[in-house]
């Protein structure tokens, strides 16, 4: 894997320094750069007019081509040497493009190099990644002496989009020393070229293949547009969906901050496998940065396979706006992690949007929330249709409404069944929701469970609950636990429970209100 800074004498400086007279060899280290000091090759390593101001009366010996240099005091077998090796060769760098295109040629050098003692005139240079990828590669029949290196050209085509460390390998039948051989180089980016535009937002890119889709993650601030269903079963070049943006925590992102019109096309099969190097947000997008804007997305049967990470259909983290946009889950049998529908987090606005899911969970700990999971911004005029099974804080539209977080107009209808804080609308309100309402509901819960909020902490105004409730304690047909305020609401819920039982609310502390409700 990749390994940031290494050098051959030093591999990070934090501040720009100078180490006048100090040297590294190229040749064994395998390292062509370095935070300080002057990389030599083997040769100039091994003659004592290399190293000017050392002192080589008192302090350091030198014998020309047959050693490094030593301190005199050191008795001679303890003498640093090169290996007299009579077959080894070795990579010293790559040269060439690191973003390219699939489907055109391409030619990278690779600068090899003999250290053995026998003349070399047949081995093999080639290009790899991943484990053991081959791009491409080339016979040699050049003859190279000790010491001696070669500029190789290899051509290839990029055949599949990825992003990768590339390295380039020399091979050598009775290579006794292999571990020169190869080296990572690089970061390569092979994409493929889109349909038209520019990326811009008045001629955004076109969007109409997996490949096209999947090569937006190397233009993050740029604009897109879809121009064709995509079914992501014919995505072959990769198993698993990459995230277009990622989150790992404040210091460490890469949000999308461009645009993306799906054009009402569908995008279908996203199949999302936990991977902690893609973040810690799976979904379309992992993560959307503020002033990005998502609109008119459809994500049709997105498949969650994993049981850690935060899951969702259109994006991880939406930090911009999504806007008539929707998701559509019917055909997994069973979800295994944490989801929210369209948005696992939402930190932006959420407008015209819907989540159709149905599906059941294999851990009744996960929480799951129909459209998002943790809103912590505004959601407004979107609506879901729901059948699922979850944990706790589970909730028909939200799973848990923050305290910067404000619900209006929307809207859910369905049935859920979850463990504690269960309800049709959202699972735990610490914010305001208004003008909202669920019907046709049917919820199963266990303890806080509520026809609309199961444990309600924050804001309820002017919006209510048809449908069916039951629970084991604190169960309303509103809501099932009440710390907050209720206000010009109602519920026409049958509610059934063991105890805290109420038509509108469960049970109520000393500093909640309820005022104009009804049930």
């Amino acid at each position: 894997s990749y390994v940031s800074n290494s050098g051959g004498l030093v591999g990070f400086s934090y501040s720009v320094v100078d180490f006048p007279d100090t040297y590294w060899d190229k040749y064994s280290t395998g390292q062509i750069t370095s935070a300080g000091g002057n990389g030599l090759i083997t040769p100039e390593m091994l003659q004592q007019t290399t190293y000017t101001g050392w002192d080589f009366s008192d302090i350091w010996e030198l014998d020309d081509y047959s050693s490094y240099p030593y301190l005199r005091n050191n008795p001679p077998q303890t003498i640093p040497a090169p290996h007299n090796l009579a077959n080894d060769m070795g990579t010293l760098y790559l040269t060439g493009p690191q973003i390219v295109t699939i489907d055109s040629t391409y030619e990278h050098i690779v600068v090899v190099y003999n250290m053995g003692t026998n003349p070399q005139s047949s081995f093999t240079v080639r290009l790899v990644i991943g484990e053991d990828q081959e791009l491409g590669s080339v016979n040699v029949t050049e003859l190279l002496y000790q010491y001696d290196q070669a500029e190789i050209p290899v051509s290839w085509i990029p055949e599949r989009v990825f992003h990768s460390d590339i390295r380039a390998e020399v091979l050598l039948d009775g290579d006794e020393y292999p571990e020169n051989d190869r080296g990572v180089d690089f970061h390569l980016i092979s994409y493929a070229l889109f349909d038209g535009g520019t990326g811009t937002s008045d001629q955004p890119y076109q969007v109409s293949c997996a490949r096209q889709l999947y090569s937006m993650r190397f233009f993050l601030d740029n604009h897109f547009e879809q121009t064709a269903d995509i079914d992501l079963n014919d995505f072959i070049d990769h198993d698993a969906w990459e995230p277009v943006g990622m989150y790992r925590s404040a210091e460490d992102n890469s949000p999308f901050s461009g645009s993306f019109n799906g054009n009402n096309h569908v995008i279908s099969n996203l199949n999302l496998v936990p991977n902690t190097e893609w973040g810690n947000y799976y979904a379309l997008f992992g993560y959307t940065g503020g002033g990005c804007e998502i609109r008119d997305v459809i994500v049709e049967n997105f498949v969650v396979n994993g049981s850690s990470g935060n899951f969702s259909g259109i994006a991880g983290i939406n930090g911009g706006t999504i806007i008539d946009s929707g998701v559509i889950l019917s055909q997994n049998p069973a979800i295994t992690a944490n989801l929210g529908g369209l948005a696992y987090q939402n930190d932006g606005l959420i407008k015209d949007s819907f989540a159709e899911l149905m599906f059941s969970t294999l851990n009744p700990e996960l929480n799951i929330g129909g459209l998002v999971r943790l809103n912590r911004s505004v959601i407004s005029d979107s609506h879901v249709i729901v059948e699922f099974s979850g944990g706790n804080n589970s909730g028909g539209l939200v799973g848990r409404n923050d305290h910067s977080g404000a619900i209006f107009n929307s809207s859910a209808t369905g049935s859920i069944s979850g463990l504690n804080s269960t309800a049709g609308f959202v699972g735990q309100n610490y914010g305001v929701i208004i003008d909202s309402y669920v019907v046709d509901i049917g919820v199963i819960g266990l303890d806080q469970t509520g026809g609309f909020v199961g444990s309600n902490f924050g804001q309820i105004e002017r919006s209510f609950a048809a449908g069916n409730v039951v629970g084991e304690s604190h169960v309303g047909g509103m809501v099932g636990r009440n710390f907050g305020s209720i206000n010009n609401s109602y519920s026409r819920n049958s509610v059934r429970g063991f105890r805290y039982v109420g038509g509108l609310i469960g049970s109520t502390s000393a500093a909640s209100t309820v005022t104009h409700c009804y049930s």
